[in-house]
């Protein structure tokens, strides 16, 4: 990714390998000790610390750390372990605010500022206008009516803001696509996504 210019994102932190549900529909619990999350779940994270540009949290409870509160909406995860024990300096993000998981914790006028009070800097909202809305207004009056809630935004603000810059810096020393490369792309990228979706909808064979 970084080869061809484009920033990766490293998810879903700090791990949904054991989790039994889908995040998409439920909220998991993952009932691991330390330890192995530690060793196993975090050594990706803890290799790319310096590597990665976004880091993008899971809606899943651990009872290692915080087993009350998703890891989207967790401070004890986002600025304990992210932030302070792995020393990460990128982007943080949460999954989707529409998604079951975190639904069922919060609705996403409130996920969305209890993200950014943990320490995230970016709240995804990805399908429905009505709870972007939620999202934005949710945001914007909790930093209206709370002085410190509004300089974490814009603390936030500005490190999205800086990366941005290093981002534009860097794609400026490159030509922009034609419209015709782009129309090429985008069919090829719909294509692949219509080959995983068939092959998903295909019943397993049996042994």
């Amino acid at each position: 990714l970084k080869g061809a210019r484009v920033l990766g994102c490293t998810k879903h932190f700090p791990g949904l390998g054991e989790a039994s549900l889908d995040t998409h529909q439920e909220l998991p619990t993952v009932r691991k000790p330390w330890s192995r999350m530690w060793a196993e779940d975090l050594l990706p994270y803890r290799k790319l610390v310096r590597e990665s540009p976004f880091v993008m949290v899971a809606h899943a409870n651990y009872t290692a750390v915080c087993d009350s509160v998703p890891a989207s909406l967790s401070k004890k995860w986002i600025s304990g372990v992210l932030r302070e024990k792995l020393k990460y300096r990128g982007l943080v993000v949460c999954d989707d605010l529409e998604m079951g998981g975190v639904l069922a914790a919060a609705p996403p006028a409130k996920a969305a500022v209890r993200h950014i009070r943990a320490g995230g800097d970016l709240c995804l909202v990805c399908h429905q206008e009505a709870f972007v809305r939620s999202a934005f207004e949710g945001l914007h009056t909790a930093a209206a009516k709370d002085r410190r809630f509004q300089t974490l935004a814009q603390q936030r603000v500005r490190r999205v803001l800086a990366y941005k810059a290093r981002s534009a810096a860097v794609a400026g020393r490159y030509p922009k696509p034609s419209s015709t490369k782009i129309a090429q792309l985008s069919r090829a990228l719909w294509e692949f996504a219509e080959q995983v979706r068939y092959s998903s909808e295909q019943p397993e064979e049996e042994a």
